[in-house]
Formats: C-alpha cells, sequence, structure tokens
C-alpha cells in the first residue's frame, strides 16, 4: 500500500494539528485492518411490493421499488452485493469508505417517508413517523 504525503502535510502534521494526525492515523488505521477484515452494510426495503435481485456474481443489482421501470446499480469494483431475501440487501467488502458510499448511493433512490416509513432503510436505522392530518370533528 502506497501512502501519499506532501512536504505541507507532514509538517502540518509535526507541529501539532490534531484533526489532522487524528485523521490521516484514522485513515491509515482503516486501510490496514480492512485487509484483514469484510465490512458488511445492510439495507432493509419497506413497502408493499419492494424486491431486490442481484446477477453476475453480485455485481448487478436490480430493484424494483413502485416506479415504472426497474432501477439498476452496478456495483464498484472492491464491493460485493448480495441479497438474502427479495426486501433485504447485504453490501459488503474490504474498503468502508466504498461500502458505504455504495449502500448510501442506493438509499438514496427511494429514501424513507416519515409519514409511512417505507422506504430503503438501512438495517438498524429507527424512523419517527410524523402524525398526519388531524380530522375536523
Amino acid at each position: 500500500m502506497l501512502i501519499w504525503l506532501t512536504w505541507y502535510d507532514a509538517i502540518k502534521m509535526l507541529h501539532g494539528e490534531v484533526t489532522t494526525k487524528q485523521t490521516f492515523h484514522h485513515w491509515t488505521y482503516f486501510s490496514l485492518v480492512a485487509m484483514e477484515a469484510k465490512v458488511f452494510r445492510f439495507l432493509k426495503l419497506v413497502g408493499v411490493g419492494f424486491k431486490a435481485r442481484t446477477e453476475c456474481e453480485g455485481r448487478e443489482l436490480f430493484l424494483k421499488l413502485g416506479y415504472s421501470h426497474e432501477v439498476q446499480f452496478t456495483a464498484p469494483p472492491a464491493v460485493r452485493v448480495f441479497c438474502f431475501k427479495p426486501n433485504l440487501i447485504c453490501f459488503t467488502g474490504i474498503d468502508k469508505n466504498r461500502v458505504h458510499h455504495f449502500a448510501g448511493a442506493v438509499r438514496n433512490c427511494k429514501p424513507p417517508e416519515v409519514y409511512k416509513g417505507k422506504g430503503i432503510l438501512y438495517i438498524d436505522e429507527v424512523i419517527k413517523l410524523k402524525p398526519g392530518k388531524k380530522q375536523k370533528k
């Protein structure tokens, strides 16, 4: 692995800019740890008729989200996609940033609604529902 560091960055780190030191430390730590362990991110499809399927050995993801067409995503080279159920998607890879970025791009296709709670959610995400209109009596 190559880490490029400019003179300006090295001088800033030596003179004690804590945020730069921490950022560099965390970046290198996650780069080294990711070589040993894989990163997983799960998405859940909530809604009537929302389904997902994969093709091409986890490279292509197809989503049925209530539109007139299927939404297709091609995974980046370092990310694999698996569908355990038609409404549960697993993203895995060794680069945390790429896995989370791709999962976020898929989630932005149909973000969860605040009134019904339908859409694409992270598996551990909790949506606080807003109350609807009050009925007149």
